[in-house]
């Protein structure tokens, strides 16, 4: 309701002192200095309903590998998020307004950098879950039927998907094209990107970027077997098998035939 030249001259009034910039001294429906407790208030209750969580999910443990740096990381977060009020809720009404302030910020500081400190050793919880964690083994039928259940795939569609995808991969070999995708296997095979997902994650007991780097590797292994490919080089070989670069190329070759390729070749070519 000021004129503009007052609205300026009031924040250049305030504006030096930032107690005073952040008090809302100017508000027509709160009372003065309402923002700081009204936000440590909430942050508390906030606080309050995620431990509460926690420990009901630390009680029903149910997927112990994954709960043990999930829950050691959360318990550090927990810790530095009731930073973040609790001083200031302590405090509040006994320190100057100045002090309460610089009090308030400084918490918010310990919250970010405590939490960013603590994820150097949880790294996990940033980049994901190994793969025990993530896609646990079925050791039996039973096993196998009610954890399919729960990812909402019947056994007729598991086999529906596995046909359309073994179609799509080993008889189409797609994967042999450069940046070949999941949206491209679900063009591919007409199946959504979340059924085939959950198909490759939990049924296959894979990722689908391992799963494709896996049929890769087996369709050099043919190539370098049948002899036709002698005259290639190693970042030919790569190039011709979908990867983008030799490295990325004797990292999966190494990793699934448990040689380098260049030692398979040889192997080969000493074999005929």
């Amino acid at each position: 309701m000021l004129e503009t030249s007052e609205k300026l001259e009031l924040i250049r009034s305030e504006i030096v002192d930032p107690v005073l910039f952040t008090s809302y001294t100017q508000s027509r429906f709160f009372p003065d200095n309402f923002y700081n407790f009204a936000r440590s208030s909430l942050l508390t209750a906030y606080w309050i309903a995620s431990t509460v969580l926690v420990i009901r999910s630390f009680r029903r443990n149910a997927a112990p590998s994954l709960n043990k740096e999930w829950f050691f990381w959360i318990g550090f977060f927990l810790f530095f998020e009731s930073m973040g009020f609790l001083p200031f809720l302590l405090l509040f009404g006994i320190v100057d307004p100045r002090m309460s302030f610089q009090l308030l910020h400084f918490s918010i500081v310990v919250l970010n950098v405590g939490t960013a400190f603590t994820l150097l050793f949880f790294p996990k919880i940033l980049y994901g879950l190994d793969k025990e964690s993530q896609m646990p083994e079925f050791k039996n039928p039973l096993e196998y039927r009610k954890r399919t259940k729960e990812f909402n795939l019947s056994g007729d569609k598991i086999n529906e998907i596995a046909e359309k995808i073994r179609e799509a991969l080993d008889d189409k070999e797609g994967f042999l094209k450069h940046g070949y995708a999941i949206h491209h296997l679900a063009e591919d095979t007409g199946v959504p990107i979340y059924l085939i997902t959950q198909y490759i994650n939990n049924v296959v007991n894979t990722t689908f970027p391992e799963l494709i780097n896996q049929k890769r590797i087996e369709a050099c292994c043919r190539m370098i077997e049948s002899g036709r490919y002698d005259h290639y080089t190693v970042e030919g070989l790569a190039d011709l098998c979908g990867f983008s670069n030799r490295n990325s190329f004797s990292v999966a070759f190494k990793k699934f035939k448990g040689i380098a390729p260049s030692d398979f070749i040889r192997s080969q070519k000493k074999d005929r």
